[in-house]
């Protein structure tokens, strides 16, 4: 809504498309048998539903560090928050949202959504949100990737009342937008962080 960089003119040419970003849900993928570790972990995608593949990457990542992992669309961002309560009430376990673009401030939004609930949510990643965000009391830690195109963009992540975590924003001006979620080497500090974030049952990163 505030801005849309280059992805504007990207995402012209996928009108074609509206019906999916009219989708109202984007069903999770399930982990399959052997990614069973510990975690409760929900990477949320951008507009349309077709950017944002750096998210399904480090799912990728992460099922093979045993943690579970899955991916879905921002529309769905309330389905993954009751998903993830339920799941916490059956067996607590550390809670991780990461996003992109629009994903990243529904990451913030399904997070919010389970403080209602009081369950806490150990990690926020967000790669580039659009929007200012509050984050809510019941997180532990943010982190906040920020691109080259967010430089100078009112768009910055503030605790709301309550808030008694850490929020750590982290500029990347060698990357836009739209690279932001597919460079590698944040990728792989994001997968490292996920990793700490849901402590034992999940594999450390190879070097």
């Amino acid at each position: 809504m505030r801005r849309f960089f280059g992805a504007a003119a990207v995402a012209a040419g996928f009108l074609g498309f509206a019906g999916l970003f009219l989708q109202p849900t984007a069903a999770a993928a399930a982990p399959g048998d052997d990614d069973s570790g510990k975690g409760i972990v929900y990477l949320i995608r951008g507009g349309l539903n077709i950017f944002s593949t750096g998210m399904d990457e480090i799912a990728d990542k992460l099922r093979e560090r045993g943690v579970d992992a899955r991916t879905l669309g921002q529309a769905a961002w309330r389905d993954a928050a009751s998903e993830a309560a339920e799941r916490y009430e059956e067996a607590p376990q550390p809670i991780v949202f990461v996003g992109h673009s629009f994903g990243a401030n529904a990451a913030v939004l399904a997070a919010d959504q389970l403080g209602w609930s009081e369950i806490p949510v150990a990690l926020i990643i967000l790669f580039d949100p659009t929007e200012v965000l509050k984050v809510p009391y019941n997180v532990e830690r943010l982190l906040n990737y920020v691109s080259v195109d967010s430089l100078g963009y009112n768009v910055d992540v503030w605790a709301a009342p309550g808030f008694a975590g850490k929020v750590e924003n982290v500029l990347h001006p060698d990357v836009n937008h739209i690279q932001i979620d597919d460079d590698e080497a944040i990728q792989d500090k994001a997968v490292g962080e996920i990793v700490k974030a849901v402590g034992n049952g999940a594999r450390a990163a190879a070097d």
